[in-house]
């Protein structure tokens, strides 16, 4: 069995209020999946980003609006950004852009109450 524990991988920030970690991938022991964890601040958004396979997101907590037909998606929930998103105006409509909302619970960082739904 492989296990990486979050804390010891490194991370990286693509842009303000967004950091992400590859939590397993080729490099790590994978043989063919990537899987990663992005955390977004409230009110941060992604830069819109096509992705050559599809991808499984999953939701932990809060709400997304997602540039996949301008949907909200409100946690806990898993949705799926299809493969092969274009740069043709065809194609545009299905890249992919989350936006955090807003967020409730307990954060992971800090382990301190945020704003309800």
């Amino acid at each position: 069995m492989i296990l990486h524990r979050h804390k010891d991988l490194e991370g990286a920030s693509s842009a303000p209020g967004l950091f992400r970690i590859i939590c397993m991938d080729q490099n790590l022991g994978s043989g063919a999946i990537t899987q990663g964890m992005v955390t977004i601040e409230p009110g941060r958004q992604s830069r819109p980003h096509t992705h050559r396979v599809e991808e499984s997101i999953t939701l932990l907590e809060g709400r997304l609006r997602v540039l996949i037909g301008t949907a909200e998606v409100e946690a806990p929930a898993t949705f799926l950004a299809p493969a092969r998103c274009g740069t043709s105006e065809r194609r545009r409509r299905y890249c992919v852009s989350l936006t955090r909302v807003s967020t409730w619970g307990r954060t992971p960082s800090t382990g301190s109450s945020t704003e309800g739904p």
